[in-house]
């Protein structure tokens, strides 16, 4: 008779377990999907270096682009679906030598991005133009430190919770750009993001 209560007991606490649960998982369901639909409004600063080679081999900085900051609004949806990020924006500024220099993203770019250690990869690929030279730029990204022959840059892993409260992230990249015959540059990017949910 012990024993038939003690099981009864037990299959009680573990029904309110369950039903506990339940609507941990609901609710947290709930806001997932309320925060990957929610807009996010972009801030950005950008900052590149441009460096050619010189003959003895070093890489010295012949231009600049930025620093310049630039506004627009952004969805997690994609990134949650599939792991990508894609976007309309197109960078447009004048260089320090006032060479026209124009970004954008051809396709979406791959994203990998953890939310523990705020730590954000990436895999993209740019149409650029500089001065009169436009040509397909393909490269990563990262919040880490990225090596390059110019020097090595510098990110910084997300602090906040991506999508939920404001988030302050610095991404780096070393990209090559070759236009056509002409010697190859390098494009030593900094962008400095401070991202908000719309409420």
């Amino acid at each position: 008779m012990l024993a038939r209560i003690i099981l009864l007991i037990r299959r009680k606490i573990k029904s309110r377990f369950l039903i506990a649960a339940i609507i941990v998982f609901v609710a947290f369901g709930l806001l997932f999907a309320r925060t990957v639909t929610r807009p996010l409004d972009v801030e950005l600063r950008i900052h590149i270096k441009i460096c050619q080679k010189t003959e003895k081999g070093k890489w010295e900085v012949i231009d600049e682009v930025g620093p310049k900051n630039f506004n627009f609004r952004a969805s997690l949806l994609e990134l949650v679906k599939e792991r990508k990020v894609s976007t309309d924006v197109v960078i447009a500024a004048t260089s320090k030598k006032g060479k026209p220099y124009k970004a954008r993203l051809l396709g979406p770019a791959k994203f990998d991005y953890n939310p523990v250690t705020g730590r954000i990869q990436g895999e993209m690929i740019y149409e650029i133009t500089y001065g009169k030279k436009t040509t397909r730029v393909p490269g990563k990204f990262t919040t880490d430190t990225q090596p390059s022959p110019a020097g090595d840059l510098r990110g910084q892993r997300a602090k906040g919770i991506l999508g939920i409260e404001r988030t302050t992230v610095k991404v780096v990249s070393a990209l090559t750009f070759t236009p056509g015959d002409s010697p190859p540059l390098m494009l030593l990017s900094t962008e400095e993001y401070k991202l908000t949910p719309k409420k």
